[in-house]
């Protein structure tokens, strides 16, 4: 086996979660396959961690427990396709929103991709980034209450055609709902 169908090998049971393709490959110890289980482990909380630390405002308009179900699944189904885990993640959004749990919010998509560009937001360089989200619901009211300090005691959500810009660099950040 040449080294690059090992890394091919490797990588494919990390992902799927089927190391019989490397098995062979795998020699020393007692139990090599209880050794790759490791890795394994480690490459599905690396990653749905990531996911979680980059949509904190979504689990906490649809709980924790949800995301992170989505998140563990997204990450078995959805690899990596670029080196930067910063960048992993761009369509969980959508990918949340379809999930069961996810279609209970009708506007979860939006407020998630809002969430999503406020992590890119913070993890930016100097250069300003500018991202525009379109929703049928005021999510830019929800997400001031969450970055907010006031809690109203009631919140009433009515649909409305909402385009926002969010725009900043890392440290600072703008909201602002544009006219159509």
């Amino acid at each position: 086996m040449s080294l690059a169908d090992l890394q091919r090998a490797f990588r494919d049971a990390l992902v799927t979660g089927n190391p019989e393709s490397l098995a062979p490959a795998l020699v020393g110890g007692a139990d090599p396959l209880a050794r790759l289980a490791i890795h394994q482990r480690h490459y599905d909380a690396s990653l749905a961690r990531a996911l979680l630390e980059r949509f904190p405002a979504t689990q906490w308009l649809l709980g924790s427990q949800p995301v992170i179900d989505a998140a563990r699944d997204y990450v078995r189904l959805h690899p990596p396709v670029r080196p930067s885990i910063a960048e992993f993640g761009e369509d969980f959004a959508a990918y949340l929103a379809a999930s069961p749990s996810g279609r209970t919010i009708p506007y979860l998509a939006a407020f998630a991709e809002c969430d999503w560009h406020l992590g890119r937001i913070a993890v930016a360089g100097d250069e300003e980034g500018v991202y525009r989200v379109r929703s049928a619901w005021p999510i830019d009211r929800l997400l001031a209450i969450f970055l907010g300090e006031a809690r109203p005691d009631a919140l009433l959500f009515e649909p409305e055609d909402v385009h926002l810009e969010i725009r900043g660099r890392r440290g600072q950040f703008t909201i602002t709902r544009l006219a159509e």
